[in-house]
């Protein structure tokens, strides 16, 4: 564990699985001293989870979101404050406060510009700059296009152009499974090429300043949960340069500020790995960033205060490592008969970080996962991933 900083990091979301990994990180990794915030269970279970003050951060309307972060603010005035981008909602309505109130001198972050953020996380705008600018993507259909008669099929897949993980997306891997496109609201979803390797699928992790890469470092995923489409519960930890290089030369392109996720998949044809979507927030493995040494939240915290470039750790090579997602995805590939019993408990905490595990002390992960078994939100979520 580092020594404790001068600076306080706001980690909202910390009633989500992601949340729960961050604040292990800022906290018992780094050693930042976390300000806590949630959109609910904020009076009860999470104090009990986290045993410190849970603030509100509700993000169902401006309005609520707004009195919240100005109470929010108002209690930490004399501190030193910056905010982690955990999740896309709430990041959006600070996008809207400081427009309406303007940045107080206290809050740091780094953020991309509100155009470049609102571009990137709407899929569809991000295909077309893609395609505008020659950077190799799936090719993308309109509606209309798939249903003419001058359509030759081929394996689409359909994705919501706003969402976080597998949630929503439609895959039509047979011309009789084209009805599924039927009652698609076309302005919310894209259509794409389904590309032929979809077991080849990495993700390339970015921190970056004035469109300069600070940090940087890829994963391979290993194995989903579903086998087809699903989320991903093993994956390595690497340097991947050839993708590590296309999604650079995006981020400089786009003046890039702060994190950022990139998706590859390899079309097993060509060979050519193309780019399926950018995440202008954290991606569920950050986990990972921690355990492969490339120190990336760290980092993202002494740029947002603004500390000179020396104070910002060598972005070196990171770390060949693995994380899995054991609980519960891969206990339900075991009970599916997809994993061996040998295999789920070969545990190895040397070369692996695992979610909701690695960080945090027994206890808080028992609370943790109590919280999320017995919670009917997480539960939706949950099943939403396997459909």
């Amino acid at each position: 564990m580092s020594a404790k900083h001068s600076v306080k990091v706001i980690v909202s979301d910390v009633d989500s699985r992601k949340g729960f990994d961050l604040v292990n990180i800022m906290n018992r990794f780094y050693g930042y001293e976390c300000i806590l915030s949630a959109p609910r269970d904020y009076n009860f279970q999470l104090p009990i989870i986290y045993r410190q003050n849970i603030y509100p951060l509700r993000s169902l309307s401006y309005d609520v979101f707004e009195k919240d972060l100005s109470k929010l603010l108002e209690l930490f005035r004399g501190d030193s404050l910056v905010y982690l981008p955990v999740s896309e909602r709430p990041t959006r309505l600070l996008y809207a406060f400081i427009e309406k109130n303007g940045k107080p001198e206290y809050l740091h972050f780094l953020l991309p510009d509100k155009e470049i953020f609102e571009l990137t996380s709407d899929k569809g705008s991000f295909q077309q700059y893609c395609e505008l600018h020659h950077y190799p993507v799936p090719k993308s259909f309109l509606k209309n296009e798939v249903f003419s008669r001058d359509f030759s099929f081929i394996p689409l897949i359909a994705k919501p152009i706003s969402g976080e993980g597998s949630v929503g997306i439609k895959h039509i891997d047979r011309p009789d499974q084209l009805d599924l496109l039927k009652s698609l609201d076309a302005s919310k979803h894209i259509i794409q090429e389904k590309i032929q390797g979809e077991r080849k699928v990495a993700g390339a992790f970015y921190l970056c300043k004035d469109g300069d890469i600070l940090c940087q470092y890829t994963h391979q995923r290993i194995r989903t949960f579903p086998e087809n489409g699903g989320v991903t519960v093993y994956s390595k930890s690497g340097n991947n340069n050839e993708i590590l290089s296309i999604g650079a030369n995006l981020l400089h392109s786009l003046n890039w500020n702060g994190l950022a996720m990139i998706e590859f998949i390899q079309d097993s044809r060509t060979k050519e790995w193309k780019m399926i979507e950018l995440n202008p927030r954290l991606w569920g493995s950050a986990l990972l960033s921690a355990f492969n040494q490339s120190r990336m939240l760290d980092n993202f915290v002494k740029s947002c205060t603004e500390q000179a470039k020396s104070s910002v750790s060598s972005s070196k090579r990171a770390k060949t490592t693995y994380i899995r997602w054991w609980f519960p995805f891969e206990v339900f590939s075991f009970l599916k008969g997809n994993l061996s019993l040998r295999e789920l408990f070969t545990l190895n905490t040397k070369n692996t970080c695992y979610i909701n595990f690695s960080y945090a002390s027994f206890t808080s992960s028992l609370a943790y996962l109590t919280y999320f078994i017995f919670n009917v939100r997480s539960i939706k979520r949950f099943f939403k991933k396997l459909i």
